[in-house]
């Protein structure tokens, strides 16, 4: 799999902001309190949701609540191991049960009815 493209709509210090991947090698760096360990989130959110704190600590829903106010939401688009597009799009609702979870076919637009994290074999 191979990540090509982060469309955040609105995740913590990011809002509307769209990185692009090459097919090489690709590094994030900056200095601290940039945004790399939030572009890490982000990606891992896009696969597996924004979770729930049960008590125990925040989930990535309240930890990266945008700045500018409203909820967690983007894309992710990825080129599967069999070549197809596959985009993922999430939004937070209030609660887990709240939010919303596309996976479809950027080329088509057919969705998929798949759980994310099966799309890099690790799925949760």
């Amino acid at each position: 799999m191979i990540i090509k493209k982060l469309e955040i709509i609105s995740f913590g210090k990011f809002s509307n902001k769209v990185i692009e991947f090459s097919d090489e090698l690709n590094i994030i760096f900056g200095n601290n309190e940039s945004g790399k360990s939030t572009v890490i989130s982000f990606i891992y959110t896009m696969f597996y949701g924004f979770g729930d704190n049960r008590g125990k600590t925040l989930s990535l829903r309240e930890k990266y609540t945008p700045w500018n106010g409203g909820v967690c939401e983007g894309n992710i688009t990825v080129i599967t191991d069999n070549g197809k597009n596959i985009c993922i799009y999430r939004k937070a609702g209030s609660a887990k049960k709240y939010d919303i979870l596309r996976v479809y076919d950027a080329d088509t637009g057919e969705e998929y009815q798949m759980n994310p994290g099966d799309i890099i074999g690790v799925g949760q």
